[in-house]
Parts: C-alpha cells; structure tokens; sequence
C-alpha cells in the first residue's frame, strides 16, 4: 500500500509540569509551599495527537504554532508563542494551574502554516477555538467551535459530549463521532444516532489529552484503510483507555496498543 501522507492542522499547547513536595503552609498566608524537585514540558492540543500518531509508526507533518522540538516536520511562524498551561503538583495531586496566553502578533496564521490540500493524503484538523482555526476542508476535523458549519464538506468529526451538546451545523456530516467519556464513544450519520462503543478504561490516573488520543487512533485507522466506524470506535476506545492510566499529557505506542 502506498505510503500515505499526513498533514495536523492546529492549536498547540506547553503542558509544563512542576513536581514538589508539600510539607508547610506558607506563614505569608494560608497557602502550601512546594519545594520543586522537577519540571517536565510536554506537547498538547495538536502537537499530542502528532506525538501520538508517530508513536504508532506514521510521521505526521505539523502545521501549528509552537517552539517545542519534535522528532516530525513542523511548520510554525516564528513570531508566535503557544498557550502554555503549567500544572503544580505537590505530593502527587495537583495545587493549581497557571495560564500563559499565546501570542500570536500580526502573524497572517493561515497563509503561514494553513497545508496545501495537493500535498497531503489526509488533513487533519485539531480545533480547540484559541483563535488559530477559522474553518475549512478537511478529512477529519476535532473542534470545539459552537458552529461546526465552517468546516462543511469535511468527510469525519470527532467532538466531546459538550460541545455536540451546545454546537450548530452538526447535522451536516455525514460521519460523526462523539466521545462520552466513561460512557465510550457514540456514532451519528447526519445527525443521527446510530450505535455506541462502550470505553474500554480500567485504571483512571487522568484524563488530559484523552481526546488528542482517540483523534490520533482515528486517524491512524483512515491512514491504513480502516473506515468501518465500529472498528475505527473499538481501536480508539483501547487506546484511550491505555492513555487514562498515565499521568499527564502521554502517548500511547504501537506495542501497547496492538502488543509485541
């Protein structure tokens, strides 16, 4: 089969972690202290499902904002920074998270890092609504916009309980899946139910960047000719379950999913 080339289009994140310890309150006020050990900086939103697309054996190239390094091609503007979000965990629970707005200055974001539909097999578009993504065409598309009518003509949509609840324009793809959360992943056609998945979840550590996961899972299934939805469904219930058990922004690789 033909090598397939793949193309994610999207918001990126800085997921840092500040790891410590927590053994006083503060005398300034009635706040604890961490004592910081470690940090760690992990790539989210779109870089995450492009982590973990290679990490199942497919070298996507990235079109996004971010000035992390990853071992894939990236087209990123240079005048731009992304949202960063920094977690502090003490004692293993998490004590708060800061967010550093992106910055995106006069950078003309589409003309910079929008692919050219003649280069690539699938485009995928990764839409958490931060201002990046406008709209338009493309194979799958995950978005968090109220109205999904911007991206018409899309041949799949991936889209959380929420938003399905509380956005427009969803009756015009034909092909739909809503993930639920511990109630699995849900399929409609035109706006339509049709069957559900149940999750496939044990262990719940945490669920950030579940999403990004499944996405991924989707879209390594459309890149080797998997297009049953119930197939598509069951592959990315399993990985999403894998990801659940680890802690943080994580990646599931192709031995956890499919075994040595």
């Amino acid at each position: 089969m033909k090598k397939r080339k793949v193309a994610i289009v999207g918001d990126s994140f800085i997921d840092e972690y500040v790891f410590g310890k927590v053994n006083r309150v503060s005398p300034e006020a009635p706040v604890p202290v961490l004592d910081v050990t470690h940090k760690e900086e992990r790539g989210g939103g779109a870089m995450n499902v492009a982590n973990n697309l290679y990490a199942l054996g497919i070298e996507p190239v990235l079109f996004t904002i971010s000035n992390m390094k990853c071992p894939y091609p990236m087209v990123s503007p240079k005048d731009c920074t992304p949202l960063k979000k920094i977690r502090f965990i003490g004692n293993g629970f998490q004590l708060l998270r800061v967010d550093e707005p992106p910055k995106y200055l006069k950078t003309d974001l589409k003309k910079a890092i929008y692919p050219d539909s003649s280069e690539f097999d699938i485009i995928a578009i990764v839409d958490y609504d931060k201002g990046m993504i406008k709209g338009g065409k493309a194979t799958i598309v995950d978005s968090k916009k109220s109205d999904l009518s911007v991206f018409a003509g899309s041949e799949y949509l991936k889209i959380n309980e929420k938003e399905f609840q509380q956005s427009d324009g969803k009756s015009a793809f034909k092909r739909m899946f809503v993930t639920r959360g511990k109630d699995g992943i849900s399929y409609y056609e035109y706006g339509k139910f049709k069957f559900s998945e149940p999750t496939q979840a044990k262990d719940v550590i945490d669920v950030t960047g579940a999403g990004d996961t499944v996405m991924a899972t989707m879209i390594y299934c459309l890149v080797n000719g998997i297009t049953d939805p119930r197939k598509m469904m069951k592959l990315a219930n399993k990985a999403a379950g894998i990801v659940v058990s680890k802690f943080g922004t994580s990646i599931v690789t192709k031995e956890e999913l499919f075994g040595r």
